[in-house]
């Protein structure tokens, strides 16, 4: 019987992972509640935006295109945090993935052969 290898992250990954994605949540919840003005709604996704870089450990410009994507009016009502944070996850699983090996069979040509 063949075991299926599930992929998975380190643990210390997964913590700051999982802070991450409640963080996240919670910014998303917020801007879909409208709770604050905007101007504190744009505060926090900027603190968002620097948790998550320094959380990630890189400066990935689609966090701040995320962040000022999110202050824009009724675009802030889509969980845009919570879809970054997934993307980035998902990304780094298929980065772990093995690549399958491919080896180029050459066909021998006419001129090929040695007496």
């Amino acid at each position: 019987m063949r075991r299926v290898r599930t992929l998975s992250l380190p643990p210390e990954r997964k913590r700051k992972y999982a802070i991450l994605f409640l963080l996240a949540a919670f910014n998303d919840a917020l801007d879909i509640l409208e709770i604050f003005n905007p101007f504190i709604e744009l505060l926090l996704d900027i603190f968002t935006a620097a948790v998550i870089t320094y959380l990630l450990g890189e400066l990935d410009p689609i966090v701040f295109l995320v962040a000022v994507l999110d202050a824009v009016p009724f675009v802030d009502l889509a969980p845009v945090w919570t879809g970054y944070i997934y993307y980035r996850y998902y990304k780094e699983l298929r980065a772990m993935t093995p690549k399958p090996r491919i080896e180029v069979f050459k066909i021998p040509r006419e001129g090929d052969y040695e007496e």
